[in-house]
């Protein structure tokens, strides 16, 4: 067994748990001060955000924030990177 690996992994989910609660702690305090019509529709598209494949995320992210990224000047995160997989991770979940 590769122990850096098993540590890079522990790592990874980790930080993107942690991650991805701050974000959803975040949403739900803002979404509670919102009407209840509006509180459906997102919840419908948290949902609909959900359903999407994770390839299909990891593609978008790699078209934005990739070597030759559309958003690469504006937003200089490497997407290859420890950080960049976490980020892409917790905004996934």
């Amino acid at each position: 067994m590769n122990w850096r690996l098993l540590g890079n992994s522990v790592l990874v989910s980790a930080a993107t748990t942690l991650l991805a609660c701050v974000f959803g702690f975040c949403a739900a305090v803002c979404l509670a001060a919102l009407r209840d019509r509006t509180q459906k529709v997102a919840l419908v598209a948290s949902v609909l955000a959900l359903m999407f494949p994770p390839f299909l995320a990891t593609n978008c992210w790699i078209h934005l924030l990739g070597s030759n990224g559309v958003w690469r000047g504006w937003l200089p995160l490497n997407v290859y990177s420890m950080p960049g997989v976490i980020w892409i991770l917790a905004l996934m979940y």
